[in-house]
């Protein structure tokens, strides 16, 4: 299962997750913050899909809870995170828990993903959720997003880049 931590906005998780669920993985959003009946009917549910909205003080608890338990308990490998400051705390406790902390960002003309200092593409990301891999990507120039691997930038829930 794949951990979507939602801090800043969930456009971008959320596109990744359809893809997810689209290839048979479960993810779960975590949001910072209680959504109204209106930005609930907006996103559509789908059975793989789980949001979980918290008041700003829960938000904390249960995500140290979902971190550490699901991650003892080998039920979380992924954790998407939109928010800098949480990805450094995260990477702080990964291996201890056998995490891999994915940075989601706003990047022109679309989002990007990041493991550790890599960018990588939805579809390779898909892949290793998929597979089951853990391990940081092979290492490529990814300074600006460049190396052989196509766009790091998605932008539709149809997984193309």
């Amino acid at each position: 299962m794949v951990l979507s931590l939602v801090e800043r906005g969930w456009y971008g998780a959320r596109i990744c997750s359809l893809v997810l669920a689209g290839r048979g993985v479960a993810v779960t959003h975590l949001i910072r913050g209680t959504l109204g009946s209106n930005v609930r009917g907006i996103i559509q549910p789908h059975p793989r899909i789980r949001l979980i909205d918290l008041p700003r003080p829960l938000y904390v608890v249960a995500l140290w809870a979902s971190v550490l338990v699901g991650g003892a308990l080998r039920r979380i490998r992924w954790v998407l995170v939109d928010n800098e400051p949480t990805l450094r705390r995260l990477r702080r406790c990964a291996a201890f828990v056998g995490i891999t902390p994915v940075l989601v960002r706003e990047d022109s003309p679309g989002y990007a993903l990041s493991v550790g200092d890599r960018v990588i593409t939805l579809d390779e990301f898909c892949r290793r959720v998929a597979d089951g891999a853990t391990s940081q990507p092979r290492s490529r120039n990814t300074s600006r997003g460049e190396g052989s691997g196509g766009s790091n930038v998605f932008r539709s829930a149809s997984g193309s880049t």
